[in-house]
């Protein structure tokens, strides 16, 4: 019960606050969350680099850092979302360069969270553990009822497994690259553009044929 109302309380600050946003106090904390992802990744790899088989206290850090960090990274990345929705289309009209530092830090997070396990993993519990309905922050339309943040008894019962709750389609870090996807390839030449479109395609004919296979 507590949790449904939390949902319902972040789902009415989305959207009563999120467009209202400046660009100016949205880039510093996205640079935090940057700077803390590259941290927590470099500690990352320097553990894995010495190889030691049995969790230690040292890995176990780690994992408690990942945590705080995907904590952060829900707290953020929907008013973030929402946010972009708002302003992306004045952003491809007109080139603004704080909009372009904000896609390259949202890309290197991802990047980071591409490279790491731990990171995918700790996202996943994070979203599983507290029955959080990423679907409700990706949803755009603005007639969407606030109640659909909240999870329903039968939607519960339906989501046995972690696999229901969350995917890579759902995750918030994904989501966020993409709504800004478009400003970052307003960056490019053409000919880049060209090239990006062509590696999409590729990479689109490649899942498509292991989906039949």
């Amino acid at each position: 019960m507590l949790q449904r109302f939390l949902n319902f309380c972040w789902i009415f600050i989305l959207k009563h606050t999120a467009n209202t946003l400046p660009l100016c106090k949205t880039a510093p904390i996205c640079s935090c969350v940057l700077q803390k992802a590259a941290v927590v990744l470099m500690d990352e790899e320097q553990s894995r680099a010495e190889g030691r088989g049995e969790m230690s206290e040292t890995e176990l850090l780690i994992m408690d850092q990942f945590t705080i960090l995907v904590r952060d990274l829900y707290a953020f990345y929907p008013l973030l979302i929402r946010f972009v929705d708002y302003n992306r289309g004045r952003w491809l009209k007109e080139s603004n360069p704080e909009a372009e530092e904000l896609f390259r830090m949202v890309a290197e997070v991802f990047i980071f969270w591409a490279k790491s396990h731990n990171f995918k993993r700790e996202e996943q519990n994070f979203v599983v553990q507290n029955e959080i309905n990423n679907m409700s922050f990706l949803i755009s339309d603005t007639k969407c009822k606030m109640s659909k943040g909240i999870v329903s008894d039968q939607e519960r019962k339906k989501m046995k497994r972690k696999g229901d709750r969350y995917s890579t389609q759902t995750s918030l870090i994904v989501a966020t690259l993409k709504r800004l996807l478009p400003v970052g390839l307003n960056i490019c030449a053409p000919g880049e553009q060209e090239l990006i479109a062509l590696a999409k395609n590729r990479f689109t004919q490649v899942a498509g044929w292991h989906r039949y296979t």
